[in-house]
């Protein structure tokens, strides 16, 4: 089963898939959620998620990556107009990763064996600041 991390009833919905005899739940989370700061409420229930999914009794594989280098094309409509691009923590560079390579990630972590007890970060190939990003997309 794949499973989203935040929408509440984390809990139910794992005790209702013990119940369907699922055999394995692969979960997206994301990179913060290893740092332990349930202060960011992103981060918070990212760890909520995993702790109920790693406390389920379920075999569990957590897929964490940086972030979604799809995310950069919001920036397409400013960069159209020539205004000026703006976004949070202009000097932290991430590796950005194509949403399509988290689910090549995601599928072997659910078709092949090995997996389960697993936490996976997954990048992109560089880190990029906003403005190396800006700079590519323009």
């Amino acid at each position: 089963m794949f499973l989203m991390p935040g929408y509440g009833g984390a809990a139910q919905t794992l005790a209702y898939a013990r119940e369907a005899g699922v055999e394995h739940v692969v979960m997206l989370s994301g990179n913060s959620a290893g740092s332990g700061d349930t202060s960011n409420a992103v981060s918070a229930y990212m760890i909520e998620a995993e702790t109920i999914l790693t406390g389920s009794g379920l075999p569990w594989t957590i897929v964490r990556p940086y972030g979604f280098m799809s995310n950069t094309l919001q920036w397409i409509p400013q960069l159209a107009k020539g205004d000026l691009v703006t976004a949070p923590f202009a000097g932290v560079a991430i590796a950005m990763i194509d949403p399509y390579d988290i689910a090549a990630v995601v599928a072997v972590a659910l078709t092949k064996p090995g997996h389960e007890g697993q936490i996976y970060q997954v990048t992109g190939p560089e880190p990029l600041r906003p403005a190396d990003r800006v700079r590519i997309l323009g």
